[in-house]
């Protein structure tokens, strides 16, 4: 009777032969509890316009997942930085498994301005007190909750140029 060594079946071999090792150990990666992501009906607009889009929500669970109100996008660079002081008029306390959707508008000027002491991302006030647009550039979105609570998942990145 004679072994089967390795090769095809039937072959004789007074070696023994070694396959080379297939087996490769893999490690899922958990896809995180919650995903954002932002569509925007354009990523050019003026300075003073607003742009809308969708902000979607994924809940990779099971389970609802309870998330801060307000939630608000914004743009930023790395000069101005987003400084919200308005809040969205809806948003859900509680995301469902799945996908769903919140209707935003972006602005492209400053969220508030001050007379007496401007720095960045709060500048001056223009006549009458109007909120001044922002300066032609590169912006990215950024989305945050209210204050002291854990920062939300940031959006891929999406690129808004203001002409």
């Amino acid at each position: 009777m004679s072994a089967c060594t390795g090769g095809h079946a039937g072959s004789h071999s007074s070696t023994p032969s070694v396959a080379p090792s297939t087996s490769t150990v893999t490690h899922a990666v958990p896809a995180a509890p919650l995903a954002l992501r932002v569509d925007l009906e354009t990523t050019t607009a003026h300075a003073g316009q607003e742009i809308r889009g969708i902000l979607w929500f994924t809940n990779n669970t099971t389970r609802a997942i309870a998330t801060p109100c307000p939630i608000v996008p914004g743009l930023a660079n790395s000069e101005i930085p987003f400084v919200p002081t308005r809040t969205l008029q809806s948003c859900s306390r509680a995301v469902l498994p799945g996908v769903s959707r919140l209707p935003i508008g972006l602005a492209t000027t400053y969220w508030f301005c001050t007379n007496s002491n401007p720095r960045p991302g709060v500048p001056r006030c223009g006549p009458h007190g109007a909120i001044p647009a922002l300066p032609a550039g590169r912006y990215h979105v950024v989305v945050v909750g209210p204050p002291l609570t854990k920062p939300l998942p940031q959006p891929p990145a999406v690129t808004v140029v203001v002409t």
